[in-house]
Formats: C-alpha cells, structure tokens, sequence
C-alpha cells in the first residue's frame, strides 16, 4: 500500500496540502456570493437587519456551519445543502478537536480514516478563520497537543504545523494509550460559553462516560460530530480471511464467525451511543467516509 519512501498521498498529509485548504475555502465563499449576486431561483439577494446581524452571501453547507442558518429553500431547489453567512458584531469562537490516535491509521481503500480527518479538520479550521472567528484546537495523539484559543492568523498556522507533525508521526507502533475519555476531558478544560466545537474521530473507544460528558458540552456550546469511517469497518466481509498490510508487508487475518460477530456488535454499540449524542439539543451528527475526502 505505502512506504515513506514512496508517494504517501492517502496516508500522510503534507503541510501543503493543509494550508492550500485556505484558496479553497475562499472560492466556495467567492461561488457563494456569486450565486447569491446571480440570484438562485426564488432567491433575492438581501439584507436582514437585526440585532448587529446583516446578510453577507450564501454558500455551500461545510462542517462546521451553524445549522440555523441553513436555507433550505435553496437547499431544495438545488439538491445540495447550502447556509447563509452573515456578519455579526461580536466575537465568535471556534475549536476544532482532530483524532490522529493509532485507531484511525487504518484504510482498506485509498485513504487512511487518520488522513480524512486531518484535512476535514483543517477545512474546518480555514473556515472558521475565513469567518473571523477566533481559533483553537485540540489534536490528539500519543499525547494531547493543544492550540490555545486565539487570532485566527496565527492560530491556524500553528494547527496546521501541529497537526501536520501528530499525522506524520503515526505508525503502528504508536501507543495508543491516550482514550477519547481522556480527549474530552481537555476538550473541557478549552470551553467558552458560545463556542462552537467540532470532533472528528471515529470514536472507536466512545463510552457511555463520554456520552455523558459530550451532554455536558453543550449545555454552553454547540457540538459537532464527525464521524470518520472506513467501509470494511461497517461491512466485514463473509469470507473467514481478511488480507491486511501495514505498508511494508502483507499477511491475512482469519475472522471466524464469532470474531465477525463480536466486532459487529461492538461496531452496532457505538453506533447506537453515536445516536444516543446526536440526540442532545444542540448536537449534529455527521459520518463521513475516509474515501470522501474533502
């Protein structure tokens, strides 16, 4: 599949790819407004005054977006989700929690769940930028590297280098003993009343402890879920061998039927404790798979 001496694209990103993130993030907002100036059907270009709130343009729906100002009446006639983005007179907020823990360096297609989420996460963290909103992160590795909250210039520069180094320095050697219990509970220790957050993980270890304290984050924040996976995670095959590599040799893994079944069940539990979050006021579910990249 890959070596480090090899093309490593779908395994390991690059810090060019993630600060080339930001021109695509300015062409979406410039088509946004494009389509917003054009007029979509039924759509009128407009200003909605409020208290310190005016109308900037529209575009499409990213991660990461505030769900309330979906519009859904371009959403329907278009086929694809599109918000609308305004101005505000204060300050918002924004942090960004990335899974780049051993559990997500894996990929049966081309990309690894570990590569997906670094660059979602980094879209999310130019959007937020783009938007003027302050910034922080939390990455989370053999250890827990932390972006404190704030410029946005200079804290996307410093996320994009640090999650550049967490995804590079993955290997499956790497320990994993950092749990997402241990995760959220720095995730804790960055809140502000009004923040919005982002998790993207494949929350592999989610427990009804963390569900717990993801109901606990909201009570002053929005939350976003995003669930990175990868398809033979969500389909093992019938078949009792599995061929598996870790880039530098190939085996096989014998599944039997009640090693299949186990896994499954442990796959349907945390599905079911995914929901279980979802359900939360104030919380959104997203699943993506590693093969969609962003």
């Amino acid at each position: 599949m890959f070596s480090r001496g090899k093309n490593t694209e779908g395994v390991y990103v690059s810090i060019d790819m993630l600060l080339d993130l930001r021109h695509q993030i300015e062409a979406e907002r410039r088509l946004g407004l494009k389509r917003a100036q054009r007029g979509l059907p039924g759509e009128v270009l407009s200003m909605h005054k409020g208290p310190g709130i005016e109308f900037e343009d529209i575009r499409p729906y990213l991660p990461g977006d505030d769900l309330r100002h979906v519009d859904w009446r371009v959403t329907a006639r278009t086929g694809r989700p599109y918000t609308r983005r305004y101005t505000e007179d204060h300050e918002h907020s924004t942090l960004v929690v990335v899974d780049q823990r051993v559990n997500m360096f894996f990929g049966s297609g081309d990309y690894f769940k570990s590569y997906s989420a670094a660059l979602s996460a980094a879209r999310v963290a130019w959007y937020a930028a783009d938007n003027r909103h302050r910034l922080g992160a939390v990455i989370a590795s053999d250890a827990i590297d932390i972006v404190p909250l704030g410029h946005p210039k200079r804290s996307i520069l410093e996320l994009c280098k640090k999650l550049h180094a967490c995804n590079n320095s993955l290997n499956i050697n790497s320990s994993g003993q950092t749990g997402l219990v241990d995760v959220i509970e720095r995730v804790s220790l960055q809140l502000q009343p009004g923040m919005r957050v982002t998790v993207i993980s494949d929350f592999s270890d989610l427990t009804e402890h963390v569900v717990t304290m993801l109901g606990t984050i909201v009570k002053n924040c929005s939350l976003e879920l995003v669930q990175i996976f990868d398809p033979l995670e969500e389909n093992i095959p019938g078949n009792a061998t599995v061929t598996v590599s870790n880039g530098l040799k190939i085996s096989r893994a014998v599944l039997n039927k009640k090693a299949r079944e186990l896994y499954r069940s442990k796959r349907a539990e945390i599905n079911r404790q995914l929901q279980q979050a979802a359900s939360l006021p104030g919380v959104v579910l997203l699943r993506r798979p590693a093969d969609s990249v962003v």
